[in-house]
């Protein structure tokens, strides 16, 4: 957790805005991947709240892979120079 921190605060300060844009990606899939193996460690087994935990760890791992590949649709879409 640390080190991905330390990854996203460097592509944050960047003056590149495609890397600005992966390091938010990046970010947020850390959220979303803390807060799902959150959940599942405080979740009784057999609790419909692990579906919830699940769906939010894709989403992390689609915000990864965001982050690291950065699309060419995600590029037009959120940055106007390109």
């Amino acid at each position: 957790m640390i080190t991905g921190l330390l990854f996203v605060f460097n592509c944050l300060r960047s003056e590149n805005k495609l890397t600005i844009l992966k390091g938010k990606f990046l970010f947020l899939g850390l959220i979303f991947i803390f807060v799902s193996v959150f959940l599942e460690a405080i979740i009784i087994t057999g609790s419909f709240l692990i579906v919830i935990a699940r769906v939010v760890n894709i989403i992390g791992a689609v915000c990864f892979y965001i982050g690291f590949v950065a699309p060419n649709f995600i590029k037009k879409l959120f940055i106007k120079d390109i």
